[in-house]
């Protein structure tokens, strides 16, 4: 993805005007790839993860792969898209990793119901793990 990017072959999201573009996310047993909704984008995305399954022996499970798109996305595009990659395409994310997806007057809201329960926990921590 790296290597893509710095290539032009692939263009990134940004999170502000003025900050880096983001290619990919990597968790312990997850990512999150960024790029055009475009049959050219998808194309290379497609090479990118083949030329990663030839390398490490291990592929991405499709089934389990979803593609969200902008709300600026057009249609046409979006099918094409989820066509070539052959995944699934969804405007509802809800949850990811766990955690609320917040949008629009929602985001104060859940921000608060993460506080909460992340603070639950740590209360739980502290009980049972650390002495006087």
């Amino acid at each position: 993805m790296r290597l893509a990017k710095e290539k032009g072959l692939l263009k990134g999201a940004k999170a502000s005007r003025g900050g880096p573009e983001i290619s990919h996310l990597l968790f312990t047993d997850d990512c999150v790839l960024f790029g055009e909704a475009t049959a050219r984008g998808a194309t290379i995305l497609k090479g990118i993860l083949k030329e990663y399954e030839n390398c490490l022996g291990q592929c991405v499970n499709l089934s389990k792969s979803t593609i969200f798109y902008s709300s600026n996305t057009i249609k046409e595009e979006k099918e094409e898209v989820s066509l070539l990659l052959r995944v699934r395409s969804s405007s509802n994310l809800e949850k990811y990793l766990g955690l609320p997806n917040v949008v629009g007057k929602r985001k104060k809201k859940a921000f608060q119901n993460l506080l909460d329960k992340v603070s639950a926990h740590v209360d739980g921590w502290s009980c049972r793990l650390l002495s006087q």
